[in-house]
């Protein structure tokens, strides 16, 4: 059991647990978790509605639920242009500190991510004697360590930021001297070596965002419906440390399941 009663489970290939939701607000803790469900010519794909990002997978026991985050690009005039800023302020979730890493793909790059007007992270990427790289196929042995690709961490309780790009070889000079670059927020598990020759193909790469049920929501509506083997603690997912900002339900030792709906922690596990 992961959903309420009467309520869909299922968007194409992808389950939707209860907090999250679709169609009818009772399916759904709030409309931050509302998911509408569109059909594409990849077939039917789940989308959180009041941000219009793309879900891929939810999982309630880990609160995390993976998104299709947007490539911000650079020079690329054969390329659409796609948003530099993403913003979730105010709402249940935050780009996974431990999940996600900051990439940037290019040319000698300088890459920062800002938040709040402030650089909260940045790497340098070189290319040997000033040659344009047309083939990323070599990064895919090489990993993101400088040459080509770098790659940083992301801060804690990032919620709103901004990828900025320049050549640090040429800074005066006029953008169509720079080569096409990119830079990214993305699931720090992705695979280099199956990713970056296609990169140039895509527009959004998997990314994680961290959820949590906010103080300030209909917080009943939820607590109403929890497993009989559920517990539930206060969490600062949203927040710094010093503050619960809201809380997140597990299913106690020795069941599993969706705790967030009545029934959905069942069966005794294996313990060995």
């Amino acid at each position: 059991i992961i959903a309420k009663p009467g309520c869909n489970s299922t968007c194409g290939e992808v389950s939707i647990p209860y907090p999250f939701g679709m169609k009818d607000p009772e399916c759904y803790a709030d409309g931050w978790f509302e998911i509408e469900c569109k059909d594409t010519s990849q077939g039917q794909k789940p989308y959180l509605k009041s941000l219009n990002l793309q879900v891929t997978s939810i999982s309630d026991f880990l609160g995390l639920v993976t998104i299709m985050n947007p490539i911000y690009r650079w020079n690329c005039p054969s390329k659409r242009a796609m948003p530099a800023i993403k913003d979730l302020r105010g709402s249940p979730f935050v780009y996974s500190q431990e999940s996600n890493k900051f990439v940037a793909v290019g040319c000698n790059n300088l890459a920062f991510l800002k938040s709040g007007g402030d650089t909260v992270g940045g790497c340098v990427s070189i290319c040997d004697n000033n040659e344009e790289f047309k083939n990323m196929d070599f990064i895919s042995s090489d990993g993101c360590h400088g040459r080509y690709c770098c790659e940083t961490s992301l801060p804690n309780y990032l919620s709103e930021y901004n990828a900025t790009l320049q050549d640090f070889n040429n800074q005066n000079s006029s953008v169509e001297s720079h080569q096409c670059s990119s830079a990214f927020i993305v699931n720090k598990y992705w695979s280099q070596r199956y990713y970056m020759p296609h990169l140039n193909n895509m527009d959004y790469v998997d990314a994680v965002l961290e959820w949590e049920i906010l103080n300030n929501t209909l917080s009943d509506s939820v607590l109403q419906f929890l497993s009989d083997h559920a517990r539930c603690h206060g969490s600062n997912v949203t927040s710094s440390f010093t503050r619960v900002s809201g809380y997140t339900c597990r299913c106690i030792q020795g069941y599993q399941g969706n705790p967030y709906v009545r029934g959905g922690c069942t069966g005794m596990i294996s313990m060995q």
